[in-house]
Formats: C-alpha cells, sequence, structure tokens
C-alpha cells in the first residue's frame, strides 16, 4: 500500500514539473551590435540547435545554444516587468552581473529577444549587443 502512494505521489509530481515548463527547440542564435546610436554596426551568427526552456512559477529561462567551440548557457531570472512591456532579467549563470531586458514573442513568432542593458566600452567607443533566438518551435512535452 505504501509503495502504491509513494509511486502515485511521484507519478503527480512529475505531471507538475512538466506543466510549469514549457520548451522550445531548433533555432539558431545571432548577436547584434549596435553603437550609442542604435545604428546596427554588425550581425554574427552565434549558434544553433538553441533550446530554451521557460519555467512559468519562476517566470525564468535557461537557454542553451551550440557554438563554435562547444555549448553556451543563459540562465536568466525574472526580476520585474517594465511599463513598456519589456521584462528585466539578470543572468545568474555569471552572478547577476549582467543584466538584460527581454522581449519573448516565442508563442507568436518562435522569436527570443535579449537586450543587453549594459554598454560595452572599446577604444573610447560604446557599444550595446543584442541576442536574438530564431526559428524556435514549441515541444509537446
Amino acid at each position: 500500500m505504501n509503495k502504491l502512494i509513494i509511486t502515485a505521489v511521484l507519478f503527480f509530481s512529475t505531471i507538475a514539473y512538466a506543466q510549469d515548463k514549457i520548451n522550445y527547440n531548433e533555432g539558431q542564435a545571432f548577436c547584434y551590435i549596435f553603437n550609442n546610436k542604435h545604428e546596427l554596426l554588425k550581425e554574427i551568427p552565434m549558434g544553433k540547435n538553441v533550446t530554451v526552456e521557460y519555467d512559468t512559477f519562476f517566470k525564468s529561462y535557461y537557454i542553451f545554444l551550440k557554438v563554435e567551440d562547444g555549448m553556451m548557457r543563459f540562465d536568466l531570472k525574472f526580476i520585474n516587468k517594465l511599463n513598456d512591456g519589456l521584462l528585466s532579467y539578470v543572468d545568474k549563470g555569471t552572478s547577476g552581473q549582467n543584466h538584460y531586458f527581454l522581449e519573448d514573442s516565442l508563442k507568436t513568432n518562435g522569436t527570443l529577444t535579449i537586450i543587453n542593458q549594459d554598454k560595452i566600452t572599446r577604444e573610447g567607443k560604446e557599444y550595446f549587443t543584442t541576442y536574438v533566438f530564431k526559428n524556435l518551435s514549441k515541444t509537446p512535452y
């Protein structure tokens, strides 16, 4: 009897866990570099075989992609929703050092856009990066 109860609890726990995760895969990743006038300077293919897992409970995104030299990962923790509809996130993988705005268009067109809030300064010039994950398909599980 106890074995049956434990099995039932594990089964329903697994179902509950799966329901608060939404997965997308098979996408491509691109990095766009802008100057401080918001002019596009460069588009860089970043990776392929992108997988995005969205945790509906914590509102967190886990992004994995194959890059030329191996794998890359983003662990984005939800901070707050801004007035313009953008979402504010911090990358847990960088101990909270990298801050991003996020636009989720996964349901409508399979695209997830991550805008780096922090500027990059090189040779006295300021740059901003945006990562776009395209052509993602929702997985059935």
